[in-house]
C-alpha cells in the first residue's frame, strides 16, 4: 500500500514492481552511465550492440540490430502504458533514465517531477498525452540507432508497435478490464498517438478449447529464429496462418 508521504514517482515505481518485479526503479536524476533523452547515447547503444553480438554471434547483424532496438524501447513503452492506464498521469520521458546490464536493459530511474497529474483527463486524452511523449522518446532513440547501424526504420517502428500492443494485451484482465472491441480501440489510439498507425494490430484467434479471443497481429519480425535455439514466434508474420490464428 502507498503512504501519503510517498512521492508520485515512488508510488509509480512501487506499482510497476508489483507487475514486473525485475524492473527495479529508483527516484533520482539520470546518471552518466544510463540511457537518457537529454544526452548523447551513442557510446552506450554501441556497447549494448556489441554485448548482444557477443552473446548471439551466430544470429547475424540484422538480429543484433533489432535485439538492441528492442532492449532500448521495451521499458519506455511499458512505463507509458502504466502512466496512462494505472496512474492517470503524464510521464515525461526526458526525465527517465534506463540502466544497462551487459546485453540487457533493465531497471530505470525517475527524476523528481517526472510525473504530471492528469486525473481530470479522460482515458483517450491520457493516451494521446503519453503517446506523444513516447513518440518523442522512440524517435530520439531511433535516430541514434540509425547513426550506428543500418536498421530498417519501418521494421523498427513495426517492432515497437508490436511491443506496445503486446504489452497492452498482457495487461488485460489485471490492469485493463475491457472487452475485445474496447481493447482494439485503445490499441488504435496508442498507435495513432505514437505515430505508428497500421504498424501492428489485433486479430481474432482460437484458443485450445475452441474459444475466440483477441491476439496480436504482428507486422515485424524479431529474428529470434536466427539464434542457436531460436524458433519462429507463434504470432510472427513469417509463421503459418494456421499457427498464428490459434496462438
Amino acid at each position: 500500500m502507498f503512504q501519503k508521504s510517498d512521492s508520485p514517482e515512488s508510488q509509480f515505481i512501487s506499482l510497476i514492481k508489483q507487475y514486473v518485479p525485475e524492473m527495479e526503479g529508483v527516484v533520482k536524476a539520470p546518471a552518466v552511465s544510463e540511457l537518457c533523452l537529454t544526452k548523447n547515447n551513442l557510446d552506450l547503444i554501441l556497447s549494448l550492440y556489441q554485448s548482444v553480438k557477443e552473446q548471439y554471434p551466430e544470429a547475424g547483424g540484422a538480429y543484433h540490430q533489432v535485439r538492441t532496438w528492442g532492449m532500448i524501447t521495451w521499458q519506455p513503452i511499458l512505463l507509458s502504458l502504466f502512466a496512462a492506464h494505472a496512474f492517470k498521469m503524464q510521464l515525461k520521458h526526458d526525465q527517465i533514465a534506463q540502466r544497462m546490464r551487459g546485453s540487457f536493459v533493465c531497471g530505470y530511474s525517475l527524476d523528481v517531477g517526472s510525473l504530471n497529474d492528469c486525473s481530470q483527463s479522460d482515458l483517450f486524452s491520457l493516451i494521446e498525452i503519453n503517446g506523444h511523449q513516447l513518440k518523442r522518446c522512440l524517435d530520439n532513440y531511433l535516430s541514434e540507432v540509425c547513426q550506428l547501424f543500418p536498421i530498417r526504420v519501418q521494421e523498427a517502428r513495426r517492432l515497437a508497435a508490436d511491443r506496445l500492443l503486446s504489452t497492452l494485451l498482457s495487461l488485460r484482465g489485471s490492469l485493463i478490464n475491457v472487452d475485445n472491441q474496447q481493447l482494439s480501440s485503445l490499441g488504435k489510439c496508442w498507435l495513432n498517438a505514437t505515430g505508428m498507425s497500421n504498424q501492428s494490430g489485433f486479430m481474432m484467434v482460437v484458443s485450445e478449447n475452441g474459444e475466440k479471443a483477441l491476439g496480436l497481429k504482428r507486422k515485424g519480425c524479431c529474428l529470434h529464429f536466427r539464434t542457436k535455439n531460436g524458433a519462429l514466434c507463434a504470432t510472427c508474420p513469417r509463421q503459418r496462418k494456421g499457427i498464428r490464428h490459434s496462438s
